[in-house]
């Protein structure tokens, strides 16, 4: 298990997933743009949010954990996705402080 912790340094993108969102397009096009996502996703999406969670639980893919301190052409090539399942919208949020382990590396 790895600590990911995310600060002033590392800069990370807050994205919404609402109820009529297609959730499985977000994901693949921000792990193809790579950097640190905290992606809320409704609870509506718990079916699709579960197979990923599985998905990732069995070690068969993941991005790469390896930081940049700087974002470089508006990316960094390699980083992490974190996915909350919460009626909770990024849009009312004004302060956060976030923790999570890596469970797959």
């Amino acid at each position: 298990m790895e600590n990911i912790k995310w600060g002033k340094n590392t800069p990370f993108f807050l994205h919404n997933i609402n109820e009529n969102d297609d959730m499985q397009a977000i994901i693949s096009t921000l792990n193809q743009q790579g950097g640190n996502h905290l992606v809320l996703s409704h609870p509506k999406h718990k079916a699709l949010f579960e197979r990923y969670k599985h998905y990732f639980q069995q070690g068969i893919t993941k991005l790469a954990i390896k930081q940049s301190n700087t974002i470089k052409n508006d990316a960094i090539k390699n980083g992490t996705i974190i996915i909350a399942l919460t009626d909770i919208n990024g849009d009312d949020i004004t302060n956060m402080h976030a923790s999570a382990i890596n469970t797959t590396g």
